[in-house]
């Protein structure tokens, strides 16, 4: 027993004596996208965000542990997402058959009543959405690696990744089929404004209108919409990568995949995105300074 300890410990003093501490610098760019359990229409990896960091190997021999700490742009691109917004049920909260009733809502909506007894169309149409998903991380590999010949290495292990900010910016364009007319006349009378919005709200439509003539305000040109949703999103992103690269003395070249085992939000139950998991493609250009 104390040969066979004597023996572990002068092998350990060994390989320690031999080991090699490389540090480097790496930049990289990535292709970014989403495993989801719901089918997403429209949407689109994003592409070439970048990566970039600093790189620590200790090797033995053929053998090594690869560590990272790396600022990583993901998430995806969302390119002409519909959604349909249809305002003809506004006009439900009105009998429009009953004098009393009329009559009363004219003189608390006299412009919107106006409009409505003129026959005027209700809007409805759709909502065009472009944009991306930004969710920026600070990335921390942790590989094992395997120095082939030729300068071929292989590697695979856990990536711990915390996020730095979540973000959703779109460009939202709205596109009438009908009340065309109606929008237009809103958007150029304050007191119909007022008396829809007001309306709207009190028949539970107030959201959707207010959106309708933010959009409407915006015309051709759409509405940008930014939106910090770092809240939603879990604080903790455990990946699994694995890779390949090479290397010729201090210049290394490497492709690798990283797929999430953690989904990204919060609550699932709350997003129609349904379990989402991060994805990434990278490839990284790293030097090592010895």
């Amino acid at each position: 027993m104390k040969k066979l300890l004597i023996s572990v410990l002068a092998l350990f003093a060994f390989s320690a004596a031999n080991a090699q501490l490389h540090l480097g610098a790496r930049l990289g760019g990535n292709v970014a996208f989403y495993n989801s359990d719901v089918e997403a229409e429209n949407v689109a990896p994003r592409l070439f965000s970048p990566n970039i960091g600093v790189v620590a190997e200790v090797r033995i021999a053929r053998f090594g542990v690869q560590a990272e700490v790396q600022y990583s742009q993901q998430g995806l691109d969302v390119n002409g997402a519909k959604t349909g917004v249809d305002l003809s049920a506004l006009s439900s909260g009105v009998d429009l058959t009953d004098p009393s009733a009329i009559a009363a809502f004219a003189s608390q909506y006299p412009n919107l009543a106006t409009q409505l007894a003129s026959g005027a169309e209700l809007p409805a149409g759709e909502v065009s959405t472009e944009g991306t998903q930004r969710r920026d991380y600070l990335n921390i590999p942790v590989m094992a690696k395997l120095h082939l010949p030729l300068g071929i290495k292989i590697f695979a292990g856990p990536q711990f990744g915390l996020p730095l900010s979540a973000v959703n910016d779109y460009k939202n364009t709205l596109s009438l089929n009908k009340g065309e007319s109606f929008v237009n006349a809103v958007m150029e009378n304050p007191s119909l404004q007022s008396e829809v919005v007001q309306f709207a709200e009190a028949n539970g439509y107030g959201p959707q209108v207010q959106g309708l003539l933010g959009l409407a305000q915006g015309g051709e040109a759409g509405v940008e919409v930014e939106t910090d949703v770092k809240e939603e999103v879990s604080p903790l992103d455990v990946s699994a990568v694995i890779g390949v690269g090479f290397q010729i003395k201090k210049l290394a070249i490497d492709a690798r995949y990283a797929n999430s085992f953690t989904n990204m939000y919060k609550d699932v139950s709350e997003l129609a995105s349904g379990n989402t998991k991060n994805a990434v493609v990278q490839v990284g250009l790293t030097y090592f300074l010895f």
